[in-house]
């Protein structure tokens, strides 16, 4: 049985946006610094509620003054409307989201390929073409998780909404936080963690041997502290391996095996 016939999987789309102010705009939303990002590239990045905490991971492309937000289906109603609203005022226009697939597949526009700055060998597909915003082509497969996860791409869906800041993701590592940028949602807070505080969770990887993957938000214990899961997703063969990402205690060993 395959990760996604136990639970839905992670689909992919896309939400452009264009106008005068759309990267000036975006530079004051997100954690990245966007006028240093590679054009024609994918950086990983989050959208943080005043508190600091992460509300949604993203992929961002800057082309030609035109930013794509990529991210999961799942998160795009709440963040349509969080753009819509921040927007307000700004000569932005927010268009229609787009299907996205990986690369290798048949696009009517081979331009539109872009791939990850974290893992330039992957690169993702923004297909301005497609109809149907149901098709199952976005869904990402159980490879690709994989690859996200031993690149520590942490995804949030809506059980991880709202709760961890974004150094307990990994963000800095994958070079989706600037603490030079200026402002953004929940920066203050963001600073004073970096260069007062300290961080009292961490990203991790973890390994199981499983029938099925633990669904998202799944708590568990870990070195007697609470952990909990972002995704996870299953290996091929007959003792399958099942591999993820989860928010542990920043002293727990990485990689761990848990039960």
């Amino acid at each position: 049985m395959s990760q996604l016939e136990q639970f839905p999987g992670i689909r992919l789309r896309a939400i452009p946006i264009t106008g005068p102010d759309a990267v000036v705009f975006m530079q004051a939303q997100l954690t990245v610094d966007i006028h240093n990002i590679a054009d024609q590239r994918l950086h990983p990045t989050a959208w943080c509620s005043p508190d600091g905490r992460v509300d949604t991971v993203l992929l961002v492309a800057l082309e030609a003054g035109r930013v794509t937000l990529v991210l999961p289906e799942t998160m795009v109603e709440a963040t349509l409307k969080r753009a819509r609203m921040f927007s307000i005022g700004r000569k932005v226009t927010i268009e229609q989201t787009s299907s996205v697939h990986p690369a290798g597949h048949t696009s009517p526009d081979p331009d539109r390929e872009l791939a990850l700055a974290f893992d330039p060998a992957r690169a993702l597909v923004i297909d301005d073409a497609a109809e149907n915003p149901d098709d199952r082509a976005t869904e990402l497969s159980a490879e690709w998780l994989q690859a996200d996860v031993q690149c520590r791409m942490p995804w949030i869906l809506p059980e991880n909404a709202g709760l961890f800041l974004p150094q307990m993701l990994g963000m800095e590592a994958l070079g989706g936080l600037s603490y030079k940028k200026g402002c953004f949602p929940g920066q203050e807070v963001i600073a004073r963690v970096h260069y007062r505080g300290r961080v009292t969770r961490r990203i991790t990887g973890f390994r199981l041997q499983a029938d099925r993957p633990p669904a998202p938000g799944t708590e568990f214990e870990l070195a007697g502290k609470p952990a909990r899961v972002l995704y996870a997703v299953a290996g091929s063969g007959p003792a399958t391996a099942v591999a993820g990402l989860a928010v542990v205690a920043a002293e727990a060993r990485d990689d761990a095996e848990i039960s």
